[in-house]
Formats: structure tokens, sequence, C-alpha cells
């Protein structure tokens, strides 16, 4: 014989004396335990420590502890389901699967995404945040922050039911504010920003104004009867020197006011301060007395405000007379598009002469019109 041989055989890992198996099961492992400095069995569900290189998982595995990863962890192929109650990655990111949240720096999320902290986007070109539905089928919106190389820009796109996601605000990299699409969005110098309601976008508009005044010192005369209306404007039925209005300074187009009718036609809709002042004189003086006085503001036929002088006196004697008065209307006006606005005047005086309108020193009527929304 070349060597020993022998058929004894270990039936049982207890034969060996640094092994310790007792109630074996299925599925158990061998792992040493140094402080026995033996051998022992462990069922798959693992109640100690761990400490290893690479721990592989092929099917599933369930930790009912704490799984603590220095270095690097990669899931590849599969997903890592937290089931129940909280986790936390280290001291920073905290999962709620009960809550469906997650947290950074917040251990109870109180939102699904909860951070504590700063956030960094990071992105060539534009730097989006989406907004979807529930379900991801179609976009809400979307924040964007963009930079073209030569400054960035803020956008703020939304969604009209049914139509698709379009930019509606922006802020460049001077801060200039912009409303749409394209390059009109900023506005020009000095525009100013009109409402549409709220079914349309908001505008910029330059800002309307229209002063009108009278070429001369010549009076408009006024030939009505007492108690009836007439507008205030060149009375061309009559001879001798009357002024005419004119327009004096305006914004984008004098013809707004139509200088022989003495009305002004609404280019916009929009709010409107609307003043007029006007000086009124009996003519002759000497031989008339001014009993009452009103002045209309007129949209259309319809009268939108009033002035009125009405002498208490009662006298018709040289000492109490009086021959002129002056009136004015002020305030702010809706106005359509398309609205005519007229001034008008109604005279009681004691004679049917004519009253003049303006000829005096600061009495010449002013019309002024500017639009403030």
């Amino acid at each position: 014989m070349s060597g020993i041989y022998s058929t004894n055989k270990i039936k049982n890992l207890n034969q060996l004396n640094d092994v310790d198996i007792t109630d074996i099961s299925n599925n158990d492992i061998i792992q040493y335990n140094a402080s026995s400095g033996l051998w022992e069995n462990k069922s798959d569900f693992i109640t100690d420590e761990i400490d290893c290189r690479v721990l592989r998982v092929s099917e599933t595995a369930d930790i009912g502890g704490r799984l603590a990863v220095v270095g690097v962890a990669s899931f590849v192929d599969d997903e890592f389901i937290f089931q129940n109650g909280v986790s936390d990655l280290g001291d920073t990111l905290y999962i709620d699967n009960v809550n469906n949240r997650v947290g950074i720096n917040k251990a109870v999320p109180e939102e699904d995404f909860d951070v504590d902290g700063n956030i960094q986007l990071a992105g060539a070109g534009d730097v989006k945040i989406n907004f979807y539905d529930s379900t991801g089928d179609y976009s809400h919106g979307k924040l964007v922050m963009n930079d073209s190389g030569t400054g960035s820009e803020f956008q703020v796109h939304a969604r009209e039911v049914g139509s698709a996601v379009t930019q509606k605000f922006t802020i460049n990299k001077v801060g200039a504010i912009g409303l749409g699409q394209g390059e009109e969005k900023f506005g020009t110098s000095g525009s100013v920003l009109t409402s549409n309601g709220e079914s349309f976008l908001p505008s910029w508009n330059a800002p309307y104004y229209l002063n009108v005044t009278k070429t001369s010192t010549d009076p408009f005369r006024i030939t009505n009867a007492n108690d009836t209306e007439a507008v205030i404007t060149k009375n061309t039925s009559l001879t001798g020197a009357q002024g005419d209005w004119v327009v004096s300074a305006w914004s984008t187009t004098a013809s707004d006011f139509n200088t022989t009718a003495g009305e002004w036609t609404c280019p916009k809709t929009g709010i409107y301060h609307i003043s007029i002042r006007a000086g009124f004189f009996t003519d002759p003086a000497s031989s008339d007395t001014l009993e009452r006085i009103k002045m209309f503001l007129y949209n259309g036929s319809t009268e939108i405000a009033q002035s009125i002088f009405l002498d208490t006196y009662g006298s018709s004697s040289t000492s109490d007379r009086i021959t002129s008065v002056s009136l004015q209307i002020t305030g702010l006006f809706s106005v359509d598009l398309n609205d005519v606005i007229q001034a008008r005047c109604e005279k009681r005086t004691s004679s049917t002469n004519q009253l003049k309108v303006g000829g005096g020193s600061g009495a010449d009527p002013q019309f002024s019109i500017h639009r403030v929304a």
C-alpha cells in the first residue's frame, strides 16, 4: 500500500471540534463566530451585523433593521424598495413609504418632496422644471431658465384649455418684464402695462394723452335758448370772431378729436382721466344776467357728469349782476372703443342774448384726456 486509506466519513458537521450546529433548517448558512471560536449555522434571515466587501442579492432580501452602506451602493436591473415606515439613508435622505414622501434634510417630510436647503439644477441651454398631470400624459406648464450665451432669462410657460404650452412671462438679464412671445413682449420705452381682462394677456401700450385748447382769445358763441343744451364748439352759422378747437398735444394721433364737432372718439377701451374747464360770459355783459349755467360731459347720448352754477341773489341790479362764471368737470371714466365724448352747456339768462364760452383771461376752454388703465 502506498498510503493510508480510511472508509470513515463525517456524517455531521458537529463531529468537528470547532463547529456547533443546532436547529438546522433548509437554506441555513455557516458563519464563524469569533466570540465562541466556533462555526455556527445561521438562517437566511440574518439578525446580526454583516461586514463584507460585496453583498450580492440574487433574488429578494428582506432587511428588518438598518442597512448601512459605506461607499457606493449600486442597484442593477431591479428596484430598491422600502416597504414599511420611514427609512433614512445616512443623515440626509429620508424616504417615508407610508405617506409616499421623500425628504432631503427633513427626517419627517411634509410634502411629496421636501427639501430643507438649496436646489441646484444644471444643464446646457434651457434648464426646465416641467409640470404634468398625475398620469404624465400632458403638460400643464414649465419653468425655464434659458441662457443663450449672452445672458440668462427666466420664463414661465402655461397652457390654455385645448392649447399647447406657450411662453407667457419673461424676466430677462437686465430685469425687463416681458409678456407673451416675440420681441414685442417687452414693449417699448415709456409703454404702460394694460390689463385686458382675465381672458386675455395684458399688453404694453404707449401712454395715451390728448390736450385740446382754443386757438385765440375769441370765444365760442352759444345761441341756444334757455334750458336747452348746446355743444361747446364754434358756431359756424354765426359771423364774427370765434376761436377754433385745436389739439395742442397728443401721444399717438390728433385726429381722435374732431375740432369741428367738438368731440373725442375713444381709440381703445380703458379707464381715462377726462377734464374740461370753461369760462362762461353774458353777451353783452351790460344787459344780461347769468341765472344758471350747467356744463355736461356726454358719452354718446348719455350724460356722465355735470357741473352747475346757480345765482342765488335773484337780483338784476348792477351791483349784484353775475355776468361770468367758470365751471370744471374732472374725473375717471370707463370708456369703450369708439365711444364719443362731448362737452355741452345749458344756460338760463335774463334775456335771449348769446352766451360766450371763453374769451376771457384764463377762461378759454381746456379739454384733456389721459388713459390711466
